[in-house]
Order: structure tokens, then sequence, then C-alpha cells
């Protein structure tokens, strides 16, 4: 309530008033009073918006508060939605588990017919995927497809031509048939490559019996998938035979040499067929190239912690980038006689997102605190093509985040996608879980695949060898008849043949 001052107390008065009654100077100080009643309430609509204002801000406050915990308890929820979603995998496994032991007990006397004929065929595939016949003709398949009396040395293995026109290919002698050419610096399962995988196990098949007479019940028991698998080793040999030949480096890539004149600039030359040259001289050994690749490394990480704290690139999201695997090679650097200059080349490879430029970037450009004597200068050498290098170690893989999109999305590239070069980045990039996380949560299913397969396998093989045993039971039974009748026989005289044996 708005409090009047009293009634003794009065305006000031303007000289310019003098002389002027009583009752105009009772009127000056009402429009005064009521000019103050006016002051009073707009300072109480102001306080009144203050309160607003400040309560709008805590209302703010609380739904910006009510919002991160409905975020949180989102996040919460779709991890319980998961773990329930693994824990009924893992109960359905169970009950699996439990119904098949449950069946196998209530079947321990007799083996059933379709189990038996499962595991005998599997046995069977892998006698003949090792039969010694069966690699014969492999061999020999290899030789006529490829049309080379054999396949040693090396260096006599032909390539897949540059011209991929099968049609102007050599013919396999005696047949309109083109030859079969494969791609010795490539993964067996490189399209070019499974093409002429499938095309000679038909091929086996198909004409493997006549090929070679003793390896028929090898091809009749084989399955295809067993089948595969011995030509997809029969091709890995042959790889292993150009790595030691010199002709393929460590990670399968063509070590190639120039031939021909000055104009011969993009040819080359392996096992005596003309090819694209990728190469002027031969890779340093990879042995010698990791070893550098862990010096650099060494470097690297002490240039990083000499960065300022407030760097990015002193996150850990970053640390995944510090592997040795992942340092570009360092190789020696020649003069035009061939002669090591005592520096290194530097490759990197294409495949390297900006980002992780960067961050290299950065921080070579730092001082190295503890810089050895010894330390050998680099130059930048050309970028090299090579995909991110394969590994069975998640620390040793490329993160995505580390690889160009770009070169990724490209239609010769997208086979290098794959978990075994490329894995995710990880939560701390924005994935809704980390690569080790989602690879354990695989693997533990594996393992119980596996537990489980092998649970069925072994109560298989119990049971045939339990079936066999009966067998050979019945067997003995019935060969002590068959004495019995012969010793009947012999205590007969001659003329004694009034018992019929058929």
């Amino acid at each position: 309530m708005t409090t009047r001052p009293d009634a003794s107390v009065t305006s000031p008065v303007d000289p310019a008033t003098k002389g002027i009654t009583a009752k105009v100077k009772g009127a000056a100080v009402l429009l005064h009073m009521s000019k103050i009643d006016g002051r009073l309430d707009s300072l109480e609509n102001g306080i009144q918006k203050l309160v607003d204002d400040n309560a709008s801000e805590s209302i703010a406050r609380d739904l910006k508060e009510l919002k991160n915990t409905v975020a949180a308890q989102e996040k919460l929820l779709r991890g319980l939605i998961r773990e329930n979603t693994e824990l009924k995998a893992t109960v359905e496994l169970l009950k699996e588990r439990e119904s098949e032991s449950e069946s196998s007990d209530s079947s321990e006397d007799e083996a059933e017919p379709g189990k038996e004929k499962e595991l005998d065929a599997m046995e069977e595939s892998l006698d003949a995927y090792s039969d010694v016949s069966f690699k014969e003709l492999t061999r020999f398949t290899f030789n006529h497809k490829l049309g080379v009396a054999k396949l040693t040395p090396a260096t006599a293995l032909p390539w897949y031509p540059e011209n991929t026109d099968k049609n102007t290919w050599p013919r396999i002698t005696g047949t309109e048939d083109p030859v079969l050419r494969f791609r010795w610096d490539e993964q067996w399962e490189n399209d070019d490559n499974f093409y002429s995988i499938r095309i000679i196990v038909a091929y086996m098949k198909r004409h493997g019996a006549h090929m070679v007479p003793a390896a028929k019940p090898a091809l009749d028991k084989i399955s295809d998938e067993d089948h595969q698998r011995r030509i997809v080793d029969k091709f890995h040999h042959l790889q292993k035979n150009l790595r030691e030949a010199g002709i393929l480096d460590s990670q399968n890539k063509r070590v190639v040499h120039r031939v021909g004149g000055e104009d011969d600039e993009d040819l080359g030359e392996v096992g005596g067929l003309p090819v694209k040259l990728e190469a002027q001289v031969k890779r340093t050994k990879a042995a010698t190239l990791a070893s550098r690749g862990k010096g650099k490394l060494e470097v690297r990480l002490r240039k990083r912690k000499n960065m300022p704290v407030g760097s990015k690139y002193r996150d850990p999201k970053y640390d995944a980038a510090f592997v040795a695997k992942l340092m570009s090679d360092d190789e020696d650097e020649l003069d035009e006689a061939g002669n090591k200059t005592g520096k290194y080349v530097s490759h990197a490879p294409l495949y390297r997102s900006e980002e992780l430029i960067g961050l290299f970037a950065a921080i070579d450009a730092e001082q190295d605190s503890e810089a050895s004597n010894r330390y050998v200068r680099r130059v930048k050498g050309d970028i090299r093509d090579d995909p991110p290098k394969m590994s069975t170690k998640f620390t040793n893989k490329a993160r995505r985040w580390m690889v160009d999109e770009a070169w990724l999305a490209k239609d010769e590239n997208a086979k290098y996608d794959v978990e075994s070069r490329i894995i995710e980045s990880g939560k701390a990039w924005g994935d809704e879980e980390d690569p080790e996380v989602l690879a354990e949560q695989r693997e533990k299913v594996k393992v119980e695949k596996k537990v489980m397969m092998d649970g069925k396998k072994r109560k298989l093989i119990q049971a045939a060898d339990e079936k066999k045993g009966k067998k050979a039971k019945r067997g003995k039974k019935s060969e002590k008849g068959k004495g019995k009748e012969t010793q009947v026989e012999l205590m007969m005289g001659p003329g004694d043949d009034d018992l019929d044996f058929d």
C-alpha cells in the first residue's frame, strides 16, 4: 500500500506562486501526490516484471535440465533395450542347447539316421580334401587352365594382362577356350580371381575323373565348400611362391622392374609378361618399414606431449591414430646409380582424411624435446594409392574418421571397406558404441555358436561310434556261426553229400 506524506509536509513553493490561496496550494499538493502515486505504481510494475523475468529464466533452466534428464533416460532406455535383446538371444541359445541335450539323452542308444548321414558326409568331404589324387588333379587343372606346363618357378606364372578382353587372350591348346588369369597382387575374393576359381571348380567336377581317374572317389564325396577351399589354398600357395621369389612384397604388391628403352616409361615386366609400371625399384622389406614406423611413432608421441594444453589434438579421441602400422612408409632414398643417399622417402597413403592429415601436420610442426643425433632426415615422396593395412588387432586398424569418404566411395576401393582394414570411429566421434564393444559382443555370440556346434559334433560322433560298435559285435557273432559251418563241412567225408550248402 502507498503511504501518503504527512499533512504538515508541503512541497517546495515556487516564488512565482506566492500569494496563491490555500485552496490552490491544496490542489497542487494533491496533484503532486497523484504523480507520486503514479511513480510508485510504475515502480511496482517494474518490480513485478523483474520477478516475472527471473521466473522465466528459472523455468528455462528447469526445462533445460528436464530435457537433459529425458535425453539421459532415453539413452539408458536404449541401452536396456539392447541388453534385453542380447539377453533374449542368450536365453534362446540356452533353450536350444537344453532342447538338444534332452533330445540327445532320449536317443543315446540309437543315432538319428539324418545326423549320421550328415556326419559321414562331412568326414568323407574332409578326407577328399586331403586326398593325394585330388591334390594332383588340382595341380593338373591349374596347369591346363593357365596354359602352362609347370607352375614353378614363380617367374613362369602368367599375370593378368592389361587387356581385359578375354576374346583376345591365348587359347588353351586343343580348345577354343581362353586361358585363365589371376591377379596375384589381389586377394582371392577379387572378382577376377573368384571367377577363375569357380571356373576351375566347375572344370574339375566335369572333367576331373577323366584327367585323373584315381581322384574320382574324392570328386564324388567332396563338398562344394571344401572343393573351393582347396583351390583357394592353391592360389595362396602360388602367392607365397611369388613373395619368396621377390616378385610380390609382404603386402602382396607387385615389385616391378623397368624394361625397354627411354620411350617405355609406362611399361614394366613381371614373370616375363608386360604390365603397367607401378614402381621403378624394389620396395624396402616389410620388417624394415615396420621398424621405421615404430621410430616415427615415438617421435610423434613426444611431439604431441609438447603441444599446448588446449590443443584439440591432445583430445583422447585422436589416440587411435598413434599406432606404428598407421604411419606412412619410409623407404631408402636412392640416387640415379641406385645407391642409398642416407635419407628416407616418406610415402603417405592416398586414403587419409583431411582430419588425419591435419593431425599429423600439426604434430610434425612441433619441436622434438629428445631429438637424436642419429635422426635420419625424411623427404616427402609421392602419395601412394595404398589401402589401409590389414590387421587382426583392433588397435592396428584404421578408424572410419581417418579414411577419406570420397576415396572410399570409389568403386575400385569399395572392396577395402571391410573390418579387417577399417572399423567404426567410436563414441568419441558420435557413434552409438565403440567398435571394441561391438566386436566383443559378436565374438561372444560366435563362441556360443561354436560351443553349440562342437557339442552337436561330439554327440554325432559318439552316436556313430556306438552304432559302429554294435555293428562290430553283430559281425563277430556272424563270424562265429560261419566257423561252425566250416567245421561241420570238414568233418563230413567223401560221399556225405546229403547236405546242400548254397
